[in-house]
């Protein structure tokens, strides 16, 4: 008996698993792989798509705390109007500027499906001492030559102690030829010039017109007793990959980069800060451009502005968006108050489980369809901030100002 159970049961052991047996512990296995490998894959996606939101996030910071410190040196050591200013001398290229201006609605083809996604570009441009911390004081001008006073302490933080460590290559960068040079005498005429030369070793710059030119209370013989300082034209502008005015392979990588691109319908579109000159067509300065975001969804300035204008007289205080921003800035920048920006940046691809979602009037910008035809949206955060400009515009004064998110 034990011996026939005993033999029962090798002949049990030596059967194995049954085709059943099997089946259904491979469907259970294949099972707990699908999960478990689904649920990786959706982990990891989640991880990076967060991972991108929040460089997205990261980058808009960091782009409008670059703007706010261009906006607050608007005007710096320049003026806010050079049509207010007392002056004799023509301006070299016929024009008068201010210290910050917008144009509504400028770059908004540089966006993809701007229309689409209710979004616009507008672009910005200040001019101000942007090369240098300080104003010079001028030791003798005459003609169209002006010699500095290189013993001051502030010439001396920016470009060293002559015949000791002058650096004559950042005298020469800062009083680049095509920029403008602001004088203002101590009996407040100013003079607005177009820089055609430097002689470090005179420490010495040349420009255009002359200084014994034009008429009413021009210099007659050599001008003491005032300051000298550098102006700078810088412009926020949004372009495209088809923006001949920027050098595109440092802006969107080489030509196989830029296909690539076109192809995944992940085509950006950047925010660049550059230098352009003083001409009436603000023509920009080669190479002179750097990418401040480089996904821009959206872009708009708005201004604050005082449109009293009178002194002594309560102030009138109203906020202008679009073509009235855009009227004001051009004609009267000496009203403006507080410049409020409005940015947002995406994600490069658009996301798959993220449907697209045309947004409603007076809605946050939260999503964006980059490619018409493709599925899901890219992801959207914004960002808004008011930055404060000097109350009184002064070229010899400026006051602090800070930065408020709304």
């Amino acid at each position: 008996m034990k011996q026939n159970l005993l033999q029962r049961r090798v002949q049990s052991e030596a059967q194995g698993f049954t085709l059943i047996e099997l089946m259904v512990a491979l469907v259970a296995g294949l099972i707990a792989i699908s999960s478990v490998y689904t649920i990786s894959k959706a982990s990891s996606q989640n991880f990076h798509e967060q991972q991108r939101i929040s460089q997205a996030q990261m980058a808009t910071r960091m782009a409008v705390e670059q703007i706010r410190l261009d906006v607050q040196r608007a005007g710096f050591l320049g003026s806010a109007n050079t049509g207010t200013e007392r002056t004799c001398l023509p301006m070299p290229d016929g024009q008068n500027f201010g210290a910050i201006q917008v144009l509504h609605g400028a770059d908004t083809g540089a966006l993809p499906n701007a229309g689409t996604n209710g979004v616009h570009a507008d672009r910005v441009t200040m001019v101000g001492n942007y090369a240098t911390t300080s104003r010079y004081v001028v030791a003798s001008a005459i003609g169209t030559l002006a010699r500095i006073d290189g013993s001051t302490q502030g010439f001396r933080d920016s470009f060293g102690i002559p015949g000791t460590d002058f650096d004559s290559a950042i005298f020469n960068d800062v009083f680049r030829t095509g920029r403008y040079l602001h004088i203002e005498d101590t009996d407040g005429d100013h003079f607005f010039l177009r820089i055609t030369g430097t002689d470090p070793s005179t420490l010495s710059v040349n420009f255009t017109p002359s200084l014994n030119s034009g008429s009413g209370n021009c210099v007659s013989g050599a001008l003491r007793q005032a300051f000298i300082s550098p102006l700078m034209r810088i412009e926020y502008t949004v372009v495209d990959a088809s923006d001949g005015s920027v050098n595109l392979a440092n802006i969107f990588g080489n030509a196989a980069q830029q296909q690539l691109d076109q192809q995944r319908g992940t085509v950006p579109s950047v925010l660049i800060r550059r230098e352009v000159a003083f001409d009436p067509a603000a023509s920009p300065i080669p190479n002179s451009e750097r990418i401040v975001l480089d996904f821009v969804a959206h872009f708009d300035v708005d201004i604050i502005a005082d449109t009293n204008g009178a002194p002594g007289l309560p102030p009138t205080i109203v906020r202008m968006d679009d073509l009235a921003a855009q009227s004001l800035t051009l004609n009267n920048p000496q009203q403006v108050r507080s410049v409020i920006i409005d940015i947002a940046n995406r994600t490069a691809d658009q996301d798959e489980s993220f449907p697209f979602v045309p947004r409603a009037a007076g809605a946050p910008l939260t999503r964006y369809q980059v490619a018409t035809g493709r599925p899901g949206a890219a992801r959207v955060r914004g960002l808004r901030a008011e930055i404060f400009l000097p109350n009184r515009w002064k070229s010899t004064r400026l006051n602090s100002s800070h930065e408020s998110h709304l």
